[in-house]
């Protein structure tokens, strides 16, 4: 089927990759607004985030919808929360991303459905300081099984892939009984744990480097103005509270994952780059 389509003006492919993208971006913001009220992601249809009204399909288009609105509800005129079309303009441009990367394969399909869980679990993790089982293990187990299909990267590189997990694992057990404070949860282990399966171990720990280094050069930013970036609705079962300032660390293992994905000649080996300036630097 793709070979049929490689014939496909660039142009008309791209504008079709975003279509596609925009419509996954709306699904993302459903599962965003209900998964973390247990409710069914399915049903009911789509409804006016005030009053509840059920929309009508020309009212639930992505992005055209939005603009004809003017960022307003039709039924209440309220503002509708602007994440909607960012979150779908975002998966948009993912989208060509991918097809530009990847071309008309089937590899852009299932990086496509990786990139929409992820998307989602930054998105959740940025609300809720939350990384729901229900969307991370099934990416874990995705992960684990896609080795076994030809020309995707091999099980035993996939298997390697995991180290950073676990090094992850490490780093937050030892840093919790010295502290006797959480300092990483398990749903970040198991999302790089996926992540770096998929990739293979050197991708892997570019995502965790990149991580890091952007996690804390954001922190540091959101300390120094003395802003806190969100405010988690409830206490986790636990009775953990996550701290004024604190930021969770899901977003910026996607945003490295989506760096060494898309953009690999620019992000892909920075640890190693890193070193080689740093050996430069000292050998001078």
């Amino acid at each position: 089927m793709f070979d049929a389509l490689q014939d496909v003006k660039p142009l008309f492919v791209l504008i079709y990759a975003a279509f596609v993208g925009a419509c996954l971006g709306s699904f993302v913001n459903v599962i965003v607004h209900r998964l973390p009220q247990g409710r069914s992601i399915i049903r009911p249809p789509s409804g006016c985030d005030h009053c509840g009204r059920l929309l009508q399909w020309y009212e639930n288009i992505p992005i055209i919808s939005y603009l004809m609105c003017v960022g307003k509800s039709r039924c209440c005129k309220k503002p509708l929360t602007f994440r909607h079309i960012i979150t779908e303009v975002m998966m948009a441009v993912l989208m060509m991303g991918v097809v530009s990367h990847f071309g008309l394969s089937w590899r852009s399909v299932l990086w496509s459905s990786v990139i929409t869980a992820v998307a989602t679990l930054a998105l959740i993790d940025l609300d809720h300081f939350w990384l729901p089982d229900s969307i991370t293990l099934p990416l874990l187990l995705v992960a684990v099984l896609l080795p076994w299909i030809p020309g995707w990267i091999t099980p035993y590189q996939a298997l390697l892939g995991l180290i950073p997990g676990l090094l992850m694992f490490a780093v937050g057990f030892v840093y919790q009984k010295i502290t006797g404070r959480e300092g990483l949860g398990l749903g970040d282990v198991k999302l790089l744990a996926g992540l770096g399966a998929l990739v293979g171990l050197p991708s892997a720990l570019s995502i965790l480097f990149l991580a890091a280094v952007q996690g804390a050069v954001i922190g540091s930013v959101m300390l120094f103005i003395g802003r806190r970036t969100s405010s988690p609705p409830t206490v986790f079962e636990d009775g953990w509270v996550p701290p004024a300032r604190a930021i969770p660390f899901g977003p910026f293992l996607v945003l490295a994952f989506l760096e060494v994905l898309l953009m690999p000649k620019i992000f892909d080996g920075a640890p190693w780059r890193v070193v080689q300036v740093l050996l430069d630097a000292y050998r001078l």
